[in-house]
């Protein structure tokens, strides 16, 4: 009789062609983010075919959005007419955006119904098309030819594998003839600057163009064998602030209006904003130079002031990463101290409070409470010469 084990993922071969390593496993043993602990009990779950979604009745909907607006980009880049439009400067209209998006929000889903929390639906699908707009009007400024979209690839970086995916690869119009990369990111906060230029991902990428093999396997498999002139890390939310002040410049620019009044336009418009959110909007439309306030009597007004188009207001949305070339060294350190750590089976945890949303909370607060090896070796033993045929319900 064989013995009773679950399967759990094989940890020394992490790293191996077999099980070549993301930039998330690495963040998840050393960003403030991440826990190794964590990682291990998805990788375990991922050998017995279990997901995470499969556990809940929820999709949540941050990831679920984000993954809908790379799959809306990526559709319209992949499709020849639209991305002709886009490297000409047209980006689809906005009904035809709703529905792509929406489609997109099923499938991403996967069935389940979307938890919203106390966030509001409408305003968020809202901001996930001004973030696909956003990319969609700035590829057709910085791009003279789309190379490849959503790219997976396979690379050796010294003794390691590593796989992932590339959001876009595009020939620059600064520099014809080279390939640039961009990541699209659609969560709130910002990676710290340290990240951004000299983090897993952007050696990760860089080594991918220059050493890897894009498409893997498949019949558009490449070697692109180039290093890549740019990496730039693209903060698609920031787009949302801009049409916000865009709407408030245009607002401004019809009336001279209070804050209360910009914000009943502004709803008008399809922008549900707070008082605050409103102040915070005209105090950065004010530093911009595209606002200026008046003061009547006791009242404070606000009026439109300058060009919108020359405040360049999307000048930082697209982080170019600063990294070096002597970052390749540095990443095969990390990846030996973090790959070697996992094979010798050392998983810390990172306790926070993101332990409140982890599906592996009770798990891992129960470990060391749990049967001893010595016990489940003599359990094992026992039941080894035991028949249980006759015990066990038939099951049609």
């Amino acid at each position: 009789m064989t013995k009773l084990h679950l399967p759990t993922w094989d940890h020394r071969a992490w790293g191996t062609a077999k099980d070549p390593v993301r930039q998330s496993g690495l963040n998840a043993f050393s960003s403030q983010d991440g826990c190794a602990k964590r990682y291990k009990y998805e990788r375990d779950a991922e050998a017995r075919g279990e997901t995470r979604e499969s556990q809940s009745q929820m999709a949540p909907w941050k990831r679920t959005l984000g993954t809908a607006v790379h799959a809306t980009i990526e559709r319209a880049l992949k499709n020849e007419q639209m991305r002709a439009a886009v490297l000409a400067g047209r980006v689809p209209q906005p009904d035809t955006l709703n529905r792509v998006m929406g489609e997109e929000m099923l499938r991403a889903a996967e069935g389940l119904k979307i938890d919203w929390g106390k966030d509001n639906e409408q305003n968020e699908l809202i901001k996930a098309r001004w973030m696909v707009i956003g990319a969609l009007r700035t590829v057709s400024v910085r791009a003279l030819s789309i190379v490849a979209v959503e790219a997976p690839f396979l690379v050796q970086i010294g003794d390691y594998h590593a796989t992932g995916t590339i959001d876009l690869l595009f020939e620059p119009r600064e520099q014809p003839g080279t390939v640039s990369v961009a990541d699209w990111k659609t969560g709130e906060r910002k990676a710290a600057p340290a990240v951004l230029d000299h983090g897993y991902q952007v050696s990760i990428y860089a080594e991918a163009i220059e050493h890897g093999v894009l498409f893997p396997g498949t019949e558009q498999e490449m070697r692109l064998a180039a290093k890549a002139s740019d990496v730039f890390v693209v903060q698609l939310r920031e787009y949302v602030a801009i049409e916000r002040m865009r709407a408030a410049h245009r607002a401004l620019s019809n009336a001279t209006l209070t804050r209360a009044e910009l914000e009943v336009v502004l709803a008008r418009a399809g922008w549900e904003l707070n008082a605050a959110s409103v102040a915070a909007l005209l105090t950065a439309a004010n530093k911009a130079g595209i606002a200026r306030k008046l003061r009547r009597g006791k009242d404070t007004y606000w009026e439109a002031s300058g060009s919108i188009e020359n405040a360049r207001l999307d000048a930082d949305i697209w982080h170019r990463s600063k990294r070096a070339a002597d970052d390749r060294a540095r990443l095969l350190v990390s990846m030996k101290n973090i790959i070697g750590t996992a094979r010798m089976g050392r998983f810390l945890e990172r306790l926070g409070e993101q332990c409140s949303r982890c599906s592996y909370r009770l798990e891992c607060l129960n470990e060391g409470h749990d049967m001893s090896a010595a016990n489940a070796r003599e359990i094992n033993d026992a039941l080894e010469g035991l028949d249980l045929a006759g015990l066990l319900p038939e099951v049609a």
